[in-house]
Formats: structure tokens, sequence, C-alpha cells
């Protein structure tokens, strides 16, 4: 069932082009990448099936976001697309609106077309998807963050009512916490990925997956992609594709 599955990764890359580094401060912008980039989730999720890794950091581009700022919450205070603002909600950058489209072409919008692609061929191929949006979270809420308990599981997925198959999120559940884990779902973090649109017309699953930095870095890559692949096998196996729509 991996060639179902696509492993969506969006905030794993510290990459930022030569071109823009000028308009951050140096010491500011190492903070910023230590404590919002999901470190490891490229190798963590890396299980056979199709990853799609945004290749550059969300210091410049945020794909997880909403193109149009008038639609993300998160643009509110400063960090939509764009970030304009740090974690701390202090300053990061100045963008101008042109500067921002001309980003959001570069990076955004072909991101975007390659995972609508990529879904839209297992749709016609298969009759369904199941996507995993990765990630990874700091062991405290971070100022920007909208749930500010200090109280955090090992691992958060995120689900939604219209996309997430009940026995997916269940089994992954099941799977970690038979192995030790604490597991919750939508704390601190809730909701799965859209694909631009694709997941409304057609009969699809997805989940994100947070995983708690303490527990990403306490094990070795090797182990943590072999209990991966374990848990997401079992996912695999439960999931039962729907009929296109």
């Amino acid at each position: 069932m991996n060639e179902m599955t696509i492993i969506h990764i969006p905030h794993a890359s510290v990459y930022i082009p030569e071109e823009y580094k000028d308009s951050y401060r140096p010491k500011v912008l190492r903070h910023e990448i230590d404590v919002m980039t999901d470190w490891f989730c490229d190798s963590l999720f890396d299980c056979g099936a199709e990853r799609i890794v945004f290749p550059v950091s969300r210091l410049l581009c945020d794909v997880e976001r909403f193109r149009d700022d008038g639609e993300e919450t998160m643009a509110a205070v400063g960090m939509g697309a764009v970030y304009e603002n740090c974690s701390d909600l202090s300053p990061l950058r100045q963008v101008s609106a042109g500067e921002r489209e001309a980003i959001l072409r570069r990076y955004y919008d072909p991101h975007h077309r390659r995972l609508g692609k990529a879904v839209r061929q297992r749709l016609e191929r298969y009759g369904g998807c199941l996507i995993v949006d990765a990630h990874s979270f700091y062991p405290t809420p971070l100022p920007y963050e909208q749930d500010k308990s200090p109280l955090r599981p090992d691992f958060c997925i995120g689900t939604s009512a219209y996309h997430t198959p009940d026995a997916v999120a269940e089994g992954i559940a099941e799977t970690l916490r038979a192995n030790g884990y604490t597991v919750a779902f939508n704390t601190p973090f809730a909701g799965d990925d859209r694909a631009d649109g694709v997941l409304q017309k057609g009969c699809t699953g997805a989940l994100r997956d947070d995983r708690g930095q303490q527990a990403a870095v306490s094990e070795s890559a090797g182990r943590e992609k072999r209990r991966l692949c374990r848990y997401q096998s079992r996912a695999d196996g439960m999931y039962t594709p729907c009929r296109k729509v």
C-alpha cells in the first residue's frame, strides 16, 4: 500500500538561497532556524513511500500556510506564507508585496503543483491516496503558538473529520502507545494537509503526524525509521480507499 501513500515534509529544510540572506539578521536567523525547523523529519519519515520534501526553509516560504493572507489566521501575527515575524513575534524581516509574490511564485506554487499532481495520480491509479504530513514540534510552546499548554505528548496526530479515516489515526496511535509513547489527537497542533484543494475533490485520507523534538532526537535515525515503517505499514493495511468522486 506504500504506492498509495505520500509523505509530505514541508519544514525540514534549513536552506535559504544566498540572494535572500541579506534581508535577515544573522543571529536572529540562526535562532529561528534552530527553533522553527522540523529537524530530522526528512530522514525519520523515509519509509519507502514517496516523499515530497520542500527544499527551502519555512523562514523564507511556508507552504503549509494558505497563499492568501486573507484566508490564513497566522498572517495576523506576521507568519503567513512569507514570514515577517519570528517565533517570539519580534520582527524577522521586511518583505514588500512584490517580493512576497515573487517568492510565492518561485517556491510555493511549484511545490503545490507537484503535491497536487502526486495526489491526482494516485486517485486516478488507485482510487485513493493516504497523505502523511510530517512534522516535529518544540518541547515547550513557542510564543507564536496558539496552544500554550506545557503538557505535550510525544506524538500529536492531526486529523480532519472529512479526510482522515478513523482506522488509520487510531491504528497509528495504538502502535505508538504500544511502544511506550504518549499520543494526543490535534494537540498541540490540529488538522491535516489539504494538498492545494485536491482533497476536497477526491476521496482520500490525510493526517498530520507531529513528533516532539525530544522524542525525535533521543533515538538513532535507524531505530526511528524502523518504528515509522512499522506504524506506516499498519496504517496502510487498515486503510481502505474509497471510490473517487
